[in-house]
């Protein structure tokens, strides 16, 4: 019987009276140069388009890609072909994706950028186009470790619903694609999947053909689903037994079968914590599978060689096994040369188990590897652009922080530590700053198309919500230009605290599992050094948090918080004893005596629980205050210090903004003391600025009641009058959140509304540097963290990160009378030419004085009123208040 020519087979397969899968292989067997080939498969190109369900056929869709491939050698003349083309592409690239490693997410977006360029303006292929990048954007971003695109599904998955119109399959998809990405999001951060799985499946029966392969990737995911997402125990012998056998099974690709192994040495480790040596071996077997089928530049390739480390380690820990460590140190170079810097989510995890393995052989350089993991964290905090995906990545880091700064310290290497506790300090702040001007220094870099790109998000304001492969790009191109990821140098410290003025930089680091605290330093002339400090713990025996937030409103009576005004006594002595003492005594002497006659100044950066206690007011067993000894201020970290240092200070001048108890709307939210106390500071000190909120006759101000549109209207007002300072005589609010959020801190304003922490970074970043010198947040506690203590993310530090040079927050809900007192007299010794620091120090020094205060003759009549009302002051009344900035 004589062969069908080629040309029949197509056309009958096009006509729907033949085999299409057997056209497109008798295509794949013609001679590559042969124009009739490229001709036959653009046929078949049309063909499988038509087709049914290709959308959910992968081997549909990569027929597609190879037919679209010939066709391109020598393509059909006439105008639909382009259009044609591009549909197609798009279409077979969205098919790749259900295959792992078989086309990269970057390299998807940059084809589609390729098919948008040439499409031109056609409104049917641009939905596609959006469509796919969509779904392309959202696995680069899970694959570089951009835990924010779960935030920006619910308006991703609108726009995708809003694409697919009428189109009741691609409406299938969007359902389908919400389910499976929200069970994802889920899984990732610790929730039980399981009620999601039965609809899951339900739905792709409903989508995918019978004999979609797609079908057999579905069922493994759920199976893997049902393991991992119990939270309860680690998978059964049955459960992982499935789990191998669908490893092994016949027909899927290399790529699909790696993931799989992976998978399944996943469930036998246990996260590193498994006991039983047999399963740990086989665990150990089916990574060693997973890399055999990777080639070498393979994406996940570092990702499996950790992971396979992870076992060694294991096992290592419960044998001691020699052999196993010294694979073990192997696997680990291989998979740091593996892994594309510190912008791979497995950085942190090779570095973490390389340090350990070091450590255990005696190897100096496990120190730097501890660091190489913070280096990591902090690229995974820098790529979000939603705090709660930032909280997320940057959880593990304070406490990985502090367990490389003890291996530095029991080294004896002080410099060290100092670049280790950076690098778990204030990421999420220094992130939310860092960007402000990225387009400058991507200019200077040679980036300028990068910079524009990066320019234009800017100025339509939405930075924070970036693309994913945009945000990536400007983060990579800093990281190695401008050594984003590394902390500064001990020189660039010195250089800074000369800057402002100050002697020495200080972090309190607490004790515990067997360490003592320490106090590590870095000052202007001494080599770095450290002191132990075995009293230095947040232990729970001295519930700190306890008695600050008892502190609970800002009309405190003198009598109202006596248990906590006696616990805050209480912890005043201890902080002498534990830290402040030796510092000023041992350490302080050490240090040449400052040139100008000033008091030693110090600024603090206190780890974890420690960050509560008002180190300024620590007292000593005669009754006297660190503050009367030495100058203090605080820190979020010392990138924010060196930041603060660079930047051009803003001369002092008589005009500003003052907002005094704006009408929230309900009467228990007034403060009768603030409003007098901006209504004085206003008058005497800043006349020729604005008032907004309530005058002290209880009137509201004709220029504004103290709404967040004018506040926030202010903040990036470019006029020379709008003026330099800033001061909020009003109520400050953190809320409780989830996990993931944590809190959320606002200032609240005239009508009940809202300015969070995050608007004010946002405003103030994103447009040119407004000139701010100071902002003074006379509202309650404003200087407390609302995304962990070490992050250091506050309403006080946002105006910082935004640029505003000096800012003055509180710890705790300040008395109401006392504190009207101190604001007034530390704008007293300010316009008088003191710097911030210096004048809240003076100020807090009149408040020591007692009934020998000598009252200033400029004082209002109703102020000295409040201060007649407020009886004895104690330490509540004037410690509640911090320093931070130039």
């Amino acid at each position: 019987m004589s062969q069908v020519p080629v040309h029949v087979v197509v056309m009958q397969a096009c006509a729907g009276h033949g085999d299409l899968p057997a056209a497109v292989d008798a295509v794949r067997r013609m001679e590559t140069d042969d124009a009739a080939r490229s001709a036959l498969a653009a046929e078949l190109v049309l063909a499988l388009m038509r087709s049914q369900n290709i959308q959910f056929d992968v081997r549909s869709l990569h027929a597609l890609d190879e037919m679209l491939e010939i066709a391109q050698r020598f393509p059909p003349p006439g105008p639909q072909w382009p259009r044609l083309c591009a549909v197609a592409t798009v279409m077979a690239l969205m098919g790749t994706a259900s295959e792992p490693g078989r086309v990269s997410p970057a390299e998807a977006l940059a084809r589609l950028d390729a098919v948008e360029r040439d499409s031109g303006s056609d409104a049917a292929v641009g939905a596609q186009i959006e469509l796919a990048r969509m779904m392309f954007t959202f696995l680069r971003g899970i694959g570089e470790g951009d835990q924010s695109v779960y935030s920006r599904m619910p308006a991703d998955f609108s726009r995708l619903r809003v694409l697919a119109g009428d189109d009741p399959r691609l409406n299938a998809l969007a359902d389908y694609l919400t389910d499976a990405m929200g069970m994802h999001h889920k899984g990732t951060t610790g929730g039980d999947v399981r009620p999601d799985l039965v609809s899951l499946q339900e739905k792709a029966g409903q989508i995918f053909p019978a004999d979609s392969p797609v079908h057999e990737q579905i069922d493994s995911s759920i199976r893997a689903f049902e393991v991992f997402g119990r939270q309860d125990a680690a998978p059964t012998r049955d459960e992982f037994a499935r789990l191998a056998e669908a490893a092994r099974r016949p027909g899927i690709s290399d790529g699909e079968r790696a993931m799989r192994h992976a998978a399944v040495g996943g469930a036998a480790l246990s996260g590193g914590t498994e006991h039983d040596l047999d399963r740990i071996a086989a665990g150990i077997g089916h990574f060693r599978e997973a890399l055999a089928l990777t080639g070498p530049e393979d994406p996940r390739r570092g990702y499996l060689l950790a992971s396979l480390a992870l076992g060694l380690y294991r096992r290592i820990e419960l044998t001691g096994d020699a052999r196993d460590l010294a694979e073990a140190g192997d696997v680990l170079e291989r998979a740091k040369a593996a892994a594309a810097g510190p912008g791979d989510p497995a950085w942190p995890l090779i570095n973490e188990l390389l340090s350990q393995i070091r450590a255990r052989g005696g190897d100096p350089d496990a120190r730097e590897s501890a660091l190489e993991v913070l280096r990591g964290i902090t690229w995974n905090v820098l790529l979000q652009n939603d705090p709660a995906a930032a909280r997320r990545a940057a959880r593990e880091a304070a406490s990985s922080a502090v367990q490389a700064a003890r291996m530095c310290l029991l080294a004896g290497d002080p410099a060290d530590a100092l670049r280790a506790l950076e690098g778990g300090r204030g990421l999420m702040l220094f992130a939310a700053g860092e960007f402000r001007e990225a387009a400058a220094r991507l200019d200077a870099a040679g980036h300028g198309e990068l910079a524009e790109r990066w320019r234009r998000v800017v100025e339509t304001g939405e930075a924070d919500a970036a693309p994913t492969n945009l945000r990536t790009d400007v983060l990579t191109a800093l990281a190695e230009h401008s050594g984003v990821l590394d902390p500064p140098s001990l020189s660039e410290i010195r250089h800074a605290l000369r800057t402002l003025d100050a002697d020495a930089l200080i972090y309190l680091v607490p004790g515990g599992e067997g360490y003592p605290g320490y106090a590590v330093t870095a000052a202007v002339g001494a080599p770095p050094g450290y002191l132990g400090l075995a009293n230095l713990t947040d232990s729970a025996d001295r519930d700190v948090e306890r008695c600050i937030d008892t502190l609970a409103t800002r009309d405190l009576g003198p009598s109202g918080g006596r248990k906590a005004v006696e616990d805050l006594d209480r912890l005043c002595d201890w902080a002498w004893r534990a830290a402040i003492g030796p510092i000023i005594e041992n350490f302080l002497p050490t240090l040449p005596p400052p040139a100008s006659g000033r008091v030693p100044r110090v600024i603090l950066v206190p780890m974890g629980r420690l960050a509560l206690v008002p180190w300024q007011a620590a007292r000593r067993r005669d009754g006297v205050h660190a503050v009367q000894l030495a100058a203090f201020s605080f820190a979020a970290s010392a990138r924010l210090l060196c930041r603060a240092a660079a930047v051009a200070p803003v001369p002092a001048a008589p005009v500003g903004l003052v907002v005094g108890d704006p009408d929230t709307g309900r009467p228990q939210d007034r403060l009768p003391a603030a409003r007098i106390e901006a209504y004085a500071v206003h008058q005497a000190f800043y006349r020729g600025g604005r008032y907004l909120g309530t005058r002290a006759d209880g009137t509201v101000s004709r220029s504004g009641p103290g709404s967040a549109d004018e506040l926030l209207g202010w903040l990036d007002a470019v006029r020379p009058g709008a003026g330099a300072v800033l001061h909020l005589a009003c109520h400050g609010v953190i809320e409780g959140a989830d996990q993931d959020s944590a809190l959320s801190a606002y200032l609240l304003l005239a009508n009940g509304d809202r300015v969070t922490a995050e608007q004010i970074v946002r405003r103030l970043s994103t447009g040119p540097d407004r000139g701010i010198g100071l902002a003074v947040l006379a509202a309650c506690r404003t200087g407390r963290s609302i995304h962990g203590y070490d992050e250091a993310y506050s309403l006080g530090t946002a105006f910082l990160a935004g640029g505003v040079r000096s800012v003055l927050a509180t710890q705790w809900a300040v008395p109401d009378r006392a504190t009207s007192v101190l604001m007034f007299m530390f704008h007293h010794h300010l316009t008088r030419g003191l710097p911030a620091w210096a004048a809240l120090r003076e100020a807090q020094l009149w408040m020591l004085l007692g009934d020998e205060r000598p009252v200033p003759p400029g004082m209002p009549k109703r102020l000295r009123e409040q201060w007649d009302k407020a009886g004895s002051v104690g330490v509540e009344a004037w410690a509640g208040f911090v320093h931070q900035g130039q």
